[in-house]
C-alpha cells in the first residue's frame, strides 16, 4: 500500500474534517436508533415511530459529511473498495493515474 499524503491544512480542510466527524456522529446515532427500535420491538412489539425514516434521512446526512473529506483527499471510494484486492499491476492497467 503507498504511503498516503497528509491532508491539506486550511479554513476548507479544517471545514471537511469537522464534517465528517459530524458525519461519523449521525452514523452511529442512526446505529444507535436501530438498536434502540430492535430492542424495544423485541421487548414491547412496538418499535420506534418512524425509525426506517429517520435512519435513512441520517444515512443520507452522514454520506453527505464524508462527500467533502474524501473530495479534499481526492479519494474515491467505489474504486478504491474495488481495487484494493487486485494486484497492483492489474489496477494500473485499468485506471489511468494507477494506485
Amino acid at each position: 500500500m503507498a504511503d498516503q499524503p497528509l491532508p491539506p491544512r486550511g479554513a476548507i480542510a479544517a471545514a471537511a474534517t469537522a464534517l465528517a466527524y459530524a458525519g461519523g456522529a449521525v452514523l452511529l446515532a442512526t446505529a444507535l436508533l436501530t438498536t434502540v427500535s430492535v430492542v424495544l420491538r423485541w421487548l414491547t412489539r412496538q418499535p420506534v415511530p418512524g425509525d426506517f425514516e429517520l435512519v435513512s434521512l441520517g444515512s443520507g446526512l452522514a454520506v453527505v459529511g464524508f462527500l467533502a473529506y474524501g473530495t479534499l483527499l481526492r479519494t474515491n471510494i467505489l474504486v478504491d473498495t474495488f481495487t484494493t484486492w487486485v494486484p497492483r499491476r492489474l489496477a494500473r492497467g485499468w485506471m489511468p493515474s494507477g494506485p
